[in-house]
């Protein structure tokens, strides 16, 4: 799937919101753009856990 610029400047805004809330705990993300345009996210811990919330 291409991501349109549009939704990379939402992943990005997303991603830097998340990072900032959680400095310590998420050292990555994993995204999912649904065909909807809904993001769906999993937070990738230090320990290479994902959250599976």
């Amino acid at each position: 799937m291409r991501i349109e610029s549009d939704n990379s400047d939402k992943l990005t805004w997303l991603a830097n919101q998340i990072f900032i809330a959680f400095p310590r705990e998420v050292t990555g993300l994993k995204f999912c753009i649904l065909e909807c345009g809904c993001i769906c996210y999993q937070r990738v811990y230090g320990d290479s856990g994902l959250d599976h919330k």
